[in-house]
């Protein structure tokens, strides 16, 4: 979307000409747009026989609690954060990687519901692929993960 065609329907839904707007020094960025073209290729898990595709990029609320946990830890005097997650921390965290549907699914299969110590493991290891994609996007060389390969002609879920 072109940014004066944006400014034009906001001067007018506020009855005041773009002029106005630029003259009071407003800056301006369309995010929706930026964002829609920034896009990370996809986590991809093998789980139960299948692919699944998560988000490209940390969930933000996965970023706010591992910080918050970072904090207590820091405070607690614990010498690494994952002693400071609680179980609603890492659910949350889960419910944003993996969405809430998928893993309700995974966790009341009848044949065999997944297990806290799987899920703490599927998040820690999600969580550091984020952390190493914000490093490399920051410029910075972190560690390599040794990277995960889809298995070819299994069914992939979003």
């Amino acid at each position: 979307m072109d940014i004066n065609e944006y400014e034009r329907r906001q001067a007018a839904a506020q009855g005041v000409s773009v002029e106005e707007i630029q003259a009071k020094g407003a800056a301006f960025k369309d995010f929706d747009e930026f964002f829609g073209e920034q896009k990370a290729p996809p986590l991809v898990i093998h789980f139960r026989g299948e692919d699944h595709e998560l988000p490209g990029d940390m969930p933000a609320v996965l970023m706010l609690r591992v910080y918050r946990a970072e904090e207590a830890a820091k405070a607690a005097g614990l010498d690494t954060m994952t002693k400071a997650l609680s179980e609603q921390d890492v659910l949350d965290m889960a419910h944003a990687i993996f969405g809430k549907a998928r893993l309700d699914a995974w966790a009341t299969a009848d044949d065999r519901p997944l297990l806290i110590g799987q899920l703490e493991q599927m998040v820690g290891w999600c969580a550091e692929q984020y952390q190493q994609r914000i490093a490399e996007r920051n410029g910075l060389n972190p560690t390599k993960a040794a990277p995960t390969k889809a298995q070819p002609g299994k069914k992939r879920h979003r």
